[in-house]
């Protein structure tokens, strides 16, 4: 049964407040925000302009990665696995719904940080290493853009 648990933002929540105040208007809102607070610390501290040395086709690269996650990926991952979910397994919708807030949390950090893991570890295949090696030689952060395979391979001279 869709929006009969008590998550924040289904319709069908049996929590006034959360039925009054946590609309899906203002989720983007807060996760704009968000993203808006992490931008200003880093204008303020100035540590991205100390610490990296990007030239303009690093910033264009990245932005437009970001923008590609965001717009594309995320959406497409969302819906992808919606859509898996409702085929492969439509009794277990909303199984998760009546856990407290820190429980779904806890399941988040524990399914992301175990599939950024195992992702890591399949990346050590034969078949992935090729992809996967200039992460470990120019010491590469995850999240980090420039370090996609295309970029990495241009930055290393291969192709």
């Amino acid at each position: 049964m869709r929006g009969t648990g008590r998550g924040w933002a289904e319709p069908g929540t049996h929590d006034p407040l959360a039925k009054k105040f946590m609309t899906q208007q203002l989720q983007t809102i807060l996760v704009l925000c968000i993203i808006a607070g992490f931008l200003a610390m880093e204008l303020a501290t100035r540590r991205y302009q100390t610490t990296v040395t990007a030239t303009t086709d690093d910033t264009r690269l990245e932005l437009f990665m970001f923008l590609g996650l965001v717009a594309i990926c995320h959406p497409l991952a969302l819906l992808g696995t919606d859509a898996l979910g409702d085929w492969l397994a439509p009794s277990h919708r909303d199984a998760l719904v009546d856990l407290p807030w820190w429980g779904m949390v806890a399941i988040l950090l524990v399914g992301d940080d175990l599939t950024q893991y195992l992702w890591h570890r399949a990346s050590h295949s034969a078949l992935l290493w090729p992809l996967h090696r200039p992460h470990h030689r120019l010491g590469c952060h995850y999240q980090d853009a420039r370090c996609s395979p295309y970029a990495l391979a241009r930055l290393c001279g291969e192709s």
